[in-house]
């Protein structure tokens, strides 16, 4: 009789973790982006900019790292041009999420949400592979010395 009791209440356990974990599931397919608010760089509000920084802080950064890494180059005038079209390539584009609306995305259906994220995946791997190709240009121009 302990042996089919403990089973029942092993079986009635596993059961239970189950549909808890199924429950789970589907909130989170149902809801978009259910339990973010306010979850930093993955939250949907200010998604235009990295870790809640605002756009000027980051520019002023991004313009300090270029100006350490030029000098750590010490590029030759002849390097001048593919280091501008380096940097232009290298900008954030305007091609971001932006901000996003909610009451938008709360409106689709979840196929639509997943074809619309997968969109938005393929678009930044778009700009990844124009910026790997922007990396290999530069790369042909600059010295040994200068690749390390």
């Amino acid at each position: 009789m302990k042996n089919t009791t403990r089973r029942l209440t092993k079986g009635l356990l596993i059961a239970t973790t189950a549909v808890a974990m199924g429950g789970a599931a589907t909130y989170v397919l149902a809801s978009p982006h259910a339990g973010m608010e306010g979850k930093g760089c993955h939250s949907m509000q200010g998604h235009g900019s990295s870790h809640g920084q605002k756009p000027e802080t980051m520019d002023q950064r991004m313009a300090e790292h270029q100006n350490r890494l030029k000098e750590a180059l010490q590029l030759t005038p002849a390097q001048e041009s593919a280091w501008a079209q380096f940097i232009a390539t290298m900008k954030p584009g305007s091609q971001g999420m932006g901000a996003v609306d909610r009451n938008e995305w709360s409106q689709l259906s979840t196929p639509e949400r997943m074809e619309k994220m997968q969109a938005l995946h393929n678009d930044r791997q778009a700009r990844m592979n124009e910026r790997l190709e922007a990396v290999k240009r530069f790369y042909a121009v600059l010295t040994p010395e200068q690749q390390k």
